[in-house]
């Protein structure tokens, strides 16, 4: 069982102020899976509507293999350049935009590793925490674990390795009221064509604390349910559709024709995903409440954080 007693104490902290004013609302898009394509940008202008707190992606940004700035600013910076903090001594075209703290977020995908076999071109790019292979960050109320899922990755991909014992060390120390982990490869997903689940990424985050999981590689938007947490995939980014082939029986939404994003919108007493097309349209809304309701009272709020750190 992992007890988090700072965890506790912001839980505690947080209905004590409750009245005295109102909890601030994160709000963040996931996309995956889009590159240099003229519907990663149509993806991209309508995300940068709905205005996010920040920007996290699941993976494959590119699809070109040049090892070259230019390949990450043409699918990256063009579209995304205005949330990056970039690396002092960056020679990308968007490198002087002004921004101090960086407010994006992007996973590792196969096709970002297959720039030079490895993940130095990418992390080149950015200015990332951690090893910017995998790390989190704090951003309002939600925890970001971004994991990097590709075999290749030198940390290991599997339960027992260098990074799954730098994440579950991380998220026991986690104080933020959401923890939301992203990464590439599906471990929850119907099998397509193309992709089948990565079972090596059955971490078991639903005994660790995780709120919400979002994953990228099949080309698709799905909701699934597994452990009583959410999980997402969200690789319609903008890279041609995947078709299912067999549907997961924890699937429980699907669509393999529309183009989007993710949309999270964090509060003091919920956590929702939206899936959301060009078009603006919402196609599917899943909420979060936290049992038997975070923030009511010190003594229940107590008790919930403690089945959900078993």
């Amino acid at each position: 069982m992992i007890q988090r007693s700072a965890k506790i104490a912001s839980a505690i902290a947080t209905i004590l102020c409750a009245g005295a004013a109102s909890a601030a609302t994160t709000t963040f898009a996931v996309v995956g899976d889009y590159g240099n394509t003229t519907n990663a940008t149509t993806v991209a202008n309508r995300l940068k509507t709905f205005n996010p707190d920040f920007v996290a992606t699941v993976g494959d940004n590119t699809y070109s293999t040049s090892n070259n700035t230019a390949n990450w600013d043409a699918a990256i910076g063009s579209r995304y350049g205005s949330y990056i903090k970039y690396p002092t001594g960056s020679n990308s075209a968007y490198a002087n935009n002004g921004r101090t703290t960086n407010k994006f977020f992007p996973a590792l995908g196969n096709h970002d590793f297959d720039v030079g076999n490895s993940a130095a071109s990418f992390t080149n790019y950015f200015d990332l925490p951690n090893n910017e292979r995998y790390y989190s960050t704090v951003q309002g109320n939600v925890e970001l674990f971004v994991l990097s899922s590709d075999p290749r990755d030198p940390g290991g991909v599997t339960v027992g390795s260098a990074q799954y014992n730098w994440f579950r060390n991380a998220i026991a120390q986690s104080t933020a009221q959401w923890q939301v982990v992203t990464f590439h490869h599906p471990f929850q997903t119907s099998t397509t064509s193309s992709h089948g689940p990565s079972n090596y990424m059955n971490w078991g985050f639903e005994t660790m604390g995780v709120d919400m999981v979002l994953q990228g590689h099949n080309h698709t938007m799905e909701r699934l349910s597994y452990g009583n947490i959410p999980w997402f995939v969200t690789g319609a980014g903008g890279q041609s559709h995947y078709s299912f082939t067999n549907i997961s029986p924890n699937s429980q939404f699907r669509n393999s024709t529309a183009y989007g994003f993710s949309f999270i919108t964090a509060t003091e007493s919920s956590l929702t995903h939206q899936f959301i097309n060009t078009s603006g349209t919402v196609l599917d809304t899943f909420t979060v409440v936290p049992a038997p309701g975070f923030a009511s009272l010190a003594l229940a709020s107590l008790a919930s954080v403690a089945r959900r750190r078993r």
